[in-house]
Parts: C-alpha cells; sequence; structure tokens
C-alpha cells in the first residue's frame, strides 16, 4: 500500500491532497521558487499538533521518503519538496496568539512574518523575525534568523522561549530551558535532526513604529557605500536599535543598470539617527525610508516569488576590500549574463550585511544557540549572491556563473586574510555545509542530540527537509 493510501486508511483522506485536485495544484503554485516545486505523491496538511503526531506515526511504518514544509520560501529543490513521496504541509497551522501575563507569542508554522507582525499589533506587540513579509516561520527560526532586531535581541532563534515538537514515535514534547534543554538550544539553528515543530513560543516586546526603507543610489556611489557598511559594522554596537544592508543589485527590466539599494532601519523610530549620517549623505534616486509598522515593512519589499533561484552565502572579516571585490565581480556577471539571458529574464543581488560580535553575545546571554558565531572574534560581514530567472535552462547558465562567483570570491578571501568560515544557513546553496561551519564542538551536541530524540534516524534516512547531520563528516 502507498504511504498516501495508508494515510487515507488511517482516517486522513480529508487532509490529504492528490495530484488531480486544484487545492494540489493551488499549493504547488504557492512555493516561493519555481524549482521548488517537486510534485509529491500527495500533499498531507495537518490542522493540529495531534493530526501531526498521528500522521508520523503513520508515516515511519511505510516505505516511502517524506518532505516538511513550512513557508515554502526556501529556495533550493528538495528543501521543502520531494516528487515521490509525501509532503507534509503545515499551511493549514496558521494560529497566533498571544498571552499577556507570559509575555509570549505562541506562532504555529504555517503563517508568514507579514501576518504574524499584522496578528500581533492587535495586541500591542511584535517578536523576532523575519525582514521579507513572504518568510515562513519553521525553517527561518530553525535556521538561526537573522533580523533588524538583532542589534538589541540576538537571532530569532534566541527569542524563542518553547519549541512543541513531534517527535519520530509520533511524541508530543516541549524543550525548553527547564524541559528537555538539550533539544532546545539543539533547535536553535540546528534544522531538521529533530523532530518537527509544531509550536513556536516567543518572546515579545512592545510594538512601536521603526524609522526605516529602502534607498537606491547610482553604481559610481558603491564605493562610499561599502565604506558606511564597514563604519557601521564596527560602530554596531553603540547603535543597537540600527540595522543596516547594502545590495549591488540588476534588474534589467526596471533599469538598464548596476545600481546600489542599501536598506536602512532604526527599530527605535528615531528618525534621522546619528548611525545613518554618512550614508544619508550619498545621493538616492529612490528613497522611501519613513516611519512604519514593522508589518507594513516586512510587506513593503517582498523578492518576487514564482521564478528559478540560485543562492550562495559566505562570510568575511569586516574590510572594504571585500566588499570592493565582490562589486566588481557583479559588475562582470551582469555583462556576462546580458550576453546568454534576455536582460528582462534575469536579476542579481549581491548583499552585505553586518554581522558583529555583540550579535553572538545575545546568544550567549539568552542560553546559548548552535550557530557558533561565538568562536567568530571579530566583526564581520555577511555575504549573499543570488540569481532568478525565468527559465529552468537560464537558471542552470545562472548556477554555473554563481557557483564559480563563490569559489572566486571565497579563494580571494582566503588568499587576503578575509575569509570567516561560517556559513548562514538560511541563505546557503544546497552544495554547501552550513552545519559544518557551526563548528566541531556544536556538530558533536546536535549529532548527539538527534541520536537522544531520533535513535532510529527517522529524520536522517526517511524526512529528506533540511540539513543533515549525517552528512556532516564527524
Amino acid at each position: 500500500m502507498t504511504q498516501c493510501k495508508e494515510l487515507a486508511f488511517a482516517g486522513f483522506e480529508d487532509l490529504i491532497l492528490l495530484p488531480e485536485s486544484g487545492a494540489y495544484l493551488e499549493r504547488e503554485a504557492s512555493y516561493w521558487a519555481a524549482n521548488a516545486q517537486l510534485h509529491p505523491t500527495c500533499i498531507v496538511q495537518p490542522r493540529t499538533t495531534e493530526d501531526m503526531s498521528r500522521i508520523v506515526k503513520v508515516l515511519v511504518k511505510t516505505n516511502g521518503l517524506v518532505a516538511l514544509r513550512s513557508g515554502g520560501h526556501t529556495q533550493w529543490s528538495e528543501a521543502n519538496d520531494i516528487h515521490n513521496g509525501v509532503t507534509i504541509d503545515l499551511g493549514r497551522m496558521t494560529n497566533v496568539t498571544y498571552d499577556a501575563n507570559s509575555k509570549l507569542a505562541s506562532i504555529q508554522p504555517g503563517p508568514r512574518w507579514g501576518d504574524v507582525y499584522q496578528e500581533l499589533l492587535t495586541y500591542g506587540v511584535c517578536v523576532t523575525g523575519g525582514r521579507d513579509g513572504n518568510v515562513g516561520i519553521g525553517g527561518y527560526l530553525t535556521g538561526g534568523g537573522n533580523s533588524y532586531y538583532a542589534g538589541i535581541r540576538g537571532f530569532a532563534c534566541d527569542n524563542v522561549a518553547n519549541f512543541e515538537v513531534v517527535l519520530a514515535d509520533g511524541q508530543i514534547v516541549n524543550a525548553n530551558a527547564n524541559s528537555n534543554p538539550d533539544l532546545w538550544t539543539a533547535l536553535k539553528g540546528g534544522s531538521g535532526n529533530f523532530g518537527i515543530v509544531t509550536r513556536f513560543d516567543m518572546y515579545t516586546f512592545a510594538a512601536k513604529d521603526l524609522w526605516g526603507g529602502i534607498r537606491a543610489a547610482t553604481r559610481s556611489e558603491g564605493d562610499r557605500l561599502a565604506q558606511t557598511m564597514v563604519d557601521f559594522t564596527d560602530n554596531n554596537s553603540r547603535n543597537l536599535a540600527d540595522a543596516y544592508i547594502i545590495n549591488y543589485t540588476f534588474n534589467g527590466s526596471a533599469s538598464p543598470d548596476v545600481l546600489v539599494a542599501h536598506v536602512i532601519v532604526d527599530t527605535d523610530g528615531l528618525i534621522n539617527a546619528s548611525a545613518f549620517d554618512e550614508i544619508q549623505r550619498v545621493p538616492a534616486i529612490m528613497n522611501d525610508v519613513k516611519m512604519r509598522t514593522m508589518a507594513n515593512m516586512a510587506d513593503s519589499y517582498l523578492l518576487p516569488s514564482g521564478q528559478q533561484q540560485v543562492w550562495f552565502s559566505l562570510t568575511f572579516k569586516n574590510d572594504i576590500k571585500i566588499i570592493k571585490k565582490a562589486s566588481e565581480m557583479h559588475d562582470e556577471l551582469v555583462d556576462e549574463l546580458k550576453s546568454l539571458v534576455p536582460v528582462d529574464n534575469f536579476t542579481t543581488q549581491c548583499l552585505f550585511q553586518p554581522i558583529p560580535t555583540l550579535f553572538a553575545q545575545h546568544s550567549v546571554q539568552r542560553g546559548g544557540n548552535m550557530l557558533g558565531l561565538d568562536d567568530v572574534k571579530e566583526n564581520a560581514l555577511l555575504w549573499l549572491i543570488t540569481g532568478a530567472t525565468e527559465t529552468p535552462g537560464q537558471q542552470n547558465i545562472m548556477r554555473d556563473k554563481l557557483t564559480a562567483f563563490s569559489a572566486t570570491l571565497e579563494k580571494f578571501a582566503k588568499d587576503n586574510g578575509l575569509h570567516v568560515d561560517w556559513q548562514y544557513l538560511n541563505y546557503v546553496d544546497k552544495t554547501q555545509n552550513p552545519l559544518q561551519s557551526y563548528g566541531p564542538d556544536n556538530v558533536d551536541f546536535i549529532r548527539k542530540v538527534a541520536a537522544k530524540y531520533d535513535p532510529a534516524g527517522v529524520f536522517q534516512k526517511k524526512v529528506v527537509t533540511g540539513w543533515k547531520i549525517s552528512k556532516v563528516s564527524p
């Protein structure tokens, strides 16, 4: 009997979507990246934690493979869907509630961050979450979660007080500082190695309007903006409420030239915060910086969906030389792509953001996580290169180009003493190895916790979603 028939036989007929149904097609089409859609044998959509527990008990006994989908925003193929197998789609588990006594927000894995911010506004509170409103909950939080609030609160995973988890045997447990504390720590960056998180209980803070948005400058201002990124990163510990991103980007359907988009945010709502003085002296050809809610900020700059995506990410020492090198390489990349792909069929981003040591200090103070950034003793820069195209053939071209780009930039960094051996799990390509970059102690910890809570290795052998500790060298 197939997996889908076993689920139906167990009483889940009303939760199963089959390939011939419109609902199935709609869910597959709702993946953010077109290349993420793999068309499973069926989709099963639990409504409750109890549904999830019973579904896991059924699927563990079947022969096929299983994928897990939260928001469906991860960009690489096989991250959140499967071809021959069952996809557990958490899209019907969308509850977002707030407890005024504990001051915790309880968030199921099915909504997007834009939905979460909007719902929590009704209670006058906010949480540390994603910056793009379309990003999902589960992968973001178990992968670390960088945010505009990191300077004050650390990574988003450090703001999870409790995880409700369905283990491989169907058991429902809570993981927090007092109950299953090893699982609580491991889930903070440890990806899909332990169970299925069905609820995240997160610390909240008073929602206040922030001041921020996107500016854009011409490419000729790129070196000047690169220096402001280095300076901002070194001064971030004195400007905890502020966040900054710079992005050398090309979008042929909007402009024939590479532009330098940059995001500035003061989460305390301080207009013209002094941390951005030099940045705002750079002439802008577009400026959308204003007072707004976090919900508005998250939903104002959504990355376009339905395209073929390729992403690579690395980390470097906070030095202008690496930004200038990457931006020059990006100029060359765009020129090459223009001769290979129609100009209005591709977009690129070459993006830098601060990873100051203070982020890890927050993590340690909040109980620790798996990311290993507490071993990085110097301020760093997180780099991301993305390429979006319209067709699979164009994506093959983009993949070849970005693979070479990442390798060349990494070699330049190593040759110049600028390389930092750490990768941000939520940005990397499937050919990279983020868990390995967490360091041997954290790798060993993840391995031990996975073996303790999943002794049969179900999440290593059967559930394909997430980054697997079994694939990391001992």
